[in-house]
Formats: structure tokens, C-alpha cells, sequence
């Protein structure tokens, strides 16, 4: 593998046999080709919205049953569903803060997350398809049942689209139901949706019991969990919950994704 650098004034040059810059988050693109969609999906979410003062303003006001802020944000994006998504998930990452200072509890917490909901919904139009799927996908995004927080499995319905993949959005009820549903389908990934906010230890064993679940009717089918659950590390989390990535944020969950899963174009 051919490689040339500029150091200082000078220049060197010469043959390895692994990459360098191991870390560099770089991708192939040839001259000629369409702008890949991907591209626009990661230069929209990465970049921070709003400062930290707007969104605790936003977060305070949710929890004041008032939607104002965060919808005249949301305007200001028109339709890009994936900057709305990342909008969205900083606003969790607010609430996710006010949880661990004490600045909320958790029914006010409850109700900014059911308002900001309702608001990405109503501000989010091209995403009613995916969020009223009947039409098994290759991609399927679930709730842990039980988990009454869903904000984070509606943003994921709506970001993956985004970039191409085909998504069947389906709450369950309880994981005979969710076992059931993967039984009757033809999935190529699920989502395991959990709270974007709170890191409680005590979802592992609903986690587990869920990726359980998907696990006894299809046993090779990649697993994602999309939210926060535990500090632990990804590893560890994977080793205790049967799970094979764990995706804090929407970013990653599509990056994963992109590696493990077939998309439509």
C-alpha cells in the first residue's frame, strides 16, 4: 500500500501493510458518482443545534407543558428529518443532565419526553409512513417492552430512512408478542429501543429479555440497542443483554447499521 506525507518542510514516502490513521473517520468517493445520501444524513445530526443555554430552555419549557420553543426550532429545519432527529436527541441529552443533577424528576421528565414526542411527530410529516408501517421491513425498530419511554425508538423509524434503509416501526406489548413478530417476518436487523435519558441497571434484565426473545426465533439476526441503559461499556453491556452494539446516539446507530444490514438503495 503506496503512502506519501508532508512533514514540516519535508517529505517522505514508502509501503506498509496497515492502514495509518486507523482512527479517521474517511470513506471512498470517486469522482463522478452521486453525492452519497449518507453524507448529507452525517453532516446534518453531528453539529450541535443549539447551545446548552437554548436547550435547557426547551427541556424547562416541555416540562411546563408548553411546546413553543421546540417547535419553532423544528420549524426552522424544514424537512430535515435528520437534523430534527439530532435536534431531538440533544434534548434528551438535557433531560438525561436535569435526571443526574436533580434539576427534574422523573414526571416532569416524563412529560417533556410525551411533548417532545408529540412535537417531532407534528413537525416530522415524512416519517408517517415509517411510524404506521403494516409492511415487514428489513429493518425492524421496537420499544423494549415495557419501556413507556419511546421518543428514542420514533426518532430511530425516522432516521433510518434517511439514509436508505427500509424500517417497520412496531411496538409490543410483551416479548411474546415481540418473539412472535419476528417469527412472522423477515427481518435483516432489529432495533431494541430503550430510554434516551435515563442509565437505570434495572432495564438490563428487561434488555436481555427482549434481545431473548428476538434471539429464539431468529438466532443470527444483528441487534442493536438505541438509548441509554447502563454506564457500563458496550462490551460488557453486549456480554450481559445478548445484544451485538450498542448505539447511544442516532449516528451510531446508522453507522452500525450500514455495516450489517442490506439497504434499499
Amino acid at each position: 500500500m503506496p503512502w506519501r506525507t508532508k512533514a514540516h518542510e519535508g517529505e517522505s514516502a514508502g509501503s506498509l501493510r496497515q492502514r495509518v490513521f486507523r482512527n479517521w473517520n474517511l470513506r471512498l468517493f470517486r469522482r463522478g458518482q452521486p453525492e452519497p445520501h449518507v453524507l448529507q444524513f452525517h453532516a446534518a445530526i453531528e453539529p450541535r443545534l443549539a447551545d446548552q443555554a437554548e436547550l435547557r430552555d426547551v427541556a424547562l419549557e416541555l416540562t411546563q407543558g408548553n411546546t413553543s420553543l421546540l417547535s419553532n426550532m423544528l420549524e426552522t429545519l424544514d424537512d430535515d428529518v435528520a437534523a430534527k432527529v439530532g435536534l431531538c436527541e440533544q434534548v434528551m441529552d438535557t433531560y438525561a443532565d436535569f435526571w443526574a443533577d436533580d434539576t427534574c424528576g422523573d414526571a416532569d421528565i416524563a412529560i417533556g419526553l410525551a411533548l417532545a414526542l408529540s412535537t417531532f411527530r407534528l413537525h416530522s410529516t415524512s416519517t408517517d409512513d415509517c411510524l404506521v408501517a403494516d409492511v415487514d421491513g428489513p429493518l425492524l425498530v421496537v420499544p423494549v417492552p415495557g419501556e413507556p419511554h419511546i421518543l428514542s425508538a420514533v426518532l430511530a423509524s425516522a432516521m433510518l430512512p434517511v439514509s436508505g434503509f427500509d424500517v417497520s416501526y412496531r411496538p409490543t406489548a410483551d416479548n411474546r408478542e415481540l418473539g412472535g413478530l419476528i417469527e412472522s417476518g423477515n427481518y435483516r436487523g432489529v432495533v431494541l429501543a430503550s430510554s434516551g435519558v435515563y442509565s437505570r441497571s434495572s432495564r438490563l434484565d428487561a434488555i436481555q429479555a427482549a434481545s431473548g426473545a428476538v434471539r429464539r426465533h431468529a438466532a443470527d439476526i444483528k441487534i442493536a440497542l438505541y438509548g441509554r441503559v447502563s454506564r457500563l461499556g458496550g462490551d460488557m453491556l453486549g456480554l450481559l443483554t445478548g445484544i451485538d452494539a450498542v448505539c447511544p446516539t442516532a449516528l451510531e446507530l446508522l453507522r452500525y447499521f450500514e455495516k450489517n444490514a442490506r439497504r434499499l438503495h
